[in-house]
């Protein structure tokens, strides 16, 4: 059977987490979270800070390093909550997936820096397939002798 809860004790409920007033009291966690939710008081959420109208309208209206510093929150906070609040406001405007065939178009990469470097990588008796093979499995390399397949990639082959 445990010892009474005390007014002084009952006050504290609601004020820090659980975990932290049950080692100020010298009670378990869970058992402060039980008084705690009997009386219907509310935890206390010391990780997150909702977000008001004004502070909603000051991130809207000010650059985010000053929105920061006027709001006390840090910088980034201010520009993840300006992002959220801009797409809620233009949904037309929302991120798109590319198709591959988009992401094609989009993405040019040069594939030699020179012509020595295009006739060093020329493939010779190609197009080439893998070797059937699993992850895991022995090839047997001119080079290295036998080595393990560590995985496959479409990389260029020298």
């Amino acid at each position: 059977m445990s010892r009474p809860w005390t007014e002084a004790e009952v006050r504290l409920l609601g004020t820090k987490p659980d975990y932290e007033i049950g080692r100020l009291v010298g009670r378990p966690g869970k058992t402060v979270w039980a008084k705690r939710q009997a009386l219907g008081i509310a935890a206390l959420s010391p990780l997150v800070r909702r977000w008001t109208e004004e502070e909603d309208q000051v991130v809207l209206s000010k650059p985010p390093s000053e929105a920061a510093k006027l709001l006390n929150r840090t910088e980034e906070a201010v520009i993840i909550r300006r992002n959220k609040l801009r797409r809620r406001l233009s949904p037309e405007q929302t991120v798109r997936l590319l198709s591959p065939e988009e992401a094609k178009l989009r993405i040019e990469v040069p594939r030699y820096d020179s012509k020595e470097q295009e006739e060093k990588m020329r493939f010779v008796g190609g197009p080439y397939a893998p070797p059937l093979v699993p992850i895991g499995g022995w090839l047997k390399c001119e080079l290295r002798g036998m080595v393990q397949v560590g995985g496959y990639s479409n990389g260029l082959i020298p």
